[in-house]
């Protein structure tokens, strides 16, 4: 680039929510909220991508005031905020799910648990987990319970979450072995720092996958988008945006490939990179 250029700020910001842009206790600062706000104002997208089913977005309007796209399930869903609904949406195949779980389990364990998030086109009313019994959401939910011959046959399913009993530190090497039995019939990804739980969408469907349409969709290209993110999950997001951007204490594999790192939700980084960086 010639001396004195000007560097083009990203008219997209992509932002990974659990890890990198909320909280703890899945809230944002008043700073935070005021420089999302200023984003959108400003007249560039603001989209937020994400593994959270639809059903788990209500609070997450609240805090934010984001009323614009959300990608939600991995990519598996698009939600429009403002209707409060899920407008597109990409499905796993019932016909294969009963093989893809004796797959899994064969993987994982015999121990293994699988939960199923349905999320039909329409208002939210529609989403929901069903699961095993002896599954353990990740968040406190009425229980919805069904023998897994039930489940594999459930139409509208757009992630399978499947919980194993091994070790966290573990789940990168489980989800290579995953993704190498499942072949392209999937797509393997996780994001827990808790538990050993692998999430499966679609075949093909990534959060790059769904981000790119909407990108694409309002005249940007991949070099147009600063995306954040902190878990495996995103990794594909931050390989395919512009500009890859990872919180302090991200996974390994997220900083090795990050242009930048900023600190964790509690001090701001995604808003005090936005302001300086996007806004500028």
């Amino acid at each position: 680039m010639a001396a004195g250029a000007a560097v083009t700020a990203p008219s997209v910001v992509a932002s990974d929510l659990d890890g990198t842009l909320l909280r703890p206790d899945m809230t944002v600062s008043q700073y935070t909220r005021d420089v999302l706000h200023r984003v959108v104002r400003s007249g560039r997208l603001l989209v937020f991508v994400t593994g959270r089913p639809p059903r788990w977005m209500p609070p997450v309007i609240d805090t934010t005031g984001h009323d614009g796209m959300a990608v939600c399930a991995n990519g598996a869903v698009t939600m429009d905020l403002a209707a409060g609904e899920v407008v597109a949406h990409h499905t796993l195949p019932t016909a294969e799910l009963a093989d893809i779980c004796a797959v899994v389990r064969a993987e994982m364990g015999p121990d293994t648990r699988f939960g199923f998030e349905v999320a039909p086109l329409g208002p939210l009313s529609g989403n929901r987990l069903v699961h095993e019994e002896g599954f353990q959401p990740l968040l406190t939910a009425p229980p919805d319970e069904a023998p897994l011959a039930n489940l594999v046959g459930l139409a509208g399913t757009v992630k399978l979450l499947a919980r194993g009993s091994g070790h966290v530190d573990d789940t990168s090497e489980v989800a290579a072995r995953v993704a190498a039995a499942t072949g392209d019939a999937v797509t393997v990804s996780h994001s827990s720092r808790s538990t050993q739980l692998l999430e499966i969408a679609p075949p093909g469907v990534t959060k790059a996958s769904t981000l790119a349409e909407l990108v694409v969709d309002a005249d940007h290209t991949s070099a147009d988008v600063v995306a954040f993110g902190d878990m495996p999950n995103d990794i594909p997001m931050l390989s395919w945006a512009g500009t890859a951007v990872a919180v302090d204490g991200a996974h390994p594999e997220l900083l090795a490939l990050a242009d930048a790192v900023i600190p964790d939700p509690e001090h701001d980084g995604v808003a005090h990179y936005v302001a300086a960086h996007v806004l500028r």
